[in-house]
């Protein structure tokens, strides 16, 4: 999984950057094979005035499926990332249960062999007799 990180309005040391690189991987590490990549956009709205002025984007895009995109804001650049990392993590779990879901329908329709319904034995043999 490749991860792009950006910080725009401020900047982020070597150390934070890496250290927040590490933590969307850890979140994001169950579904690695999924996740072909991130781009994560950090910016301070409102710059030295404070306040819930930090915004997290995480564009991700997935190896089969559709590119997701979340956001969080927060007080401060590391938990607006947490957050919005778990929304992601959320996201792409219901995608994968909703897909799951639809194939399990699919091979039931498969299963079934065509122009048979329940119930239209009973009528056809209840008209028969």
């Amino acid at each position: 999984m490749n991860i792009t990180l950006n910080a725009i309005s401020f900047s982020l040391d070597s150390e934070t950057r890496a250290r927040l690189e590490k933590r969307i991987d850890s979140i994001l590490s169950r579904f690695s094979d999924r996740v072909r990549s991130v781009q994560v956009r950090l910016e301070d709205e409102n710059g030295p005035k404070g306040g819930v002025d930090h915004r997290c984007q995480i564009e991700a895009h997935l190896t089969y499926g559709p590119t997701m995109i979340v956001e969080a804001r927060d007080v401060d650049a590391p938990t607006a990332l947490d957050r919005a990392a778990r929304r992601l993590l959320r996201k792409i779990r219901r995608d994968l249960e909703r897909r799951i879901d639809a194939r399990r329908v699919r091979d039931d329709r498969r299963a079934t062999p065509s122009g048979f319904w329940l119930g239209e034995q009973e009528s056809s043999s209840a008209h028969g007799s």
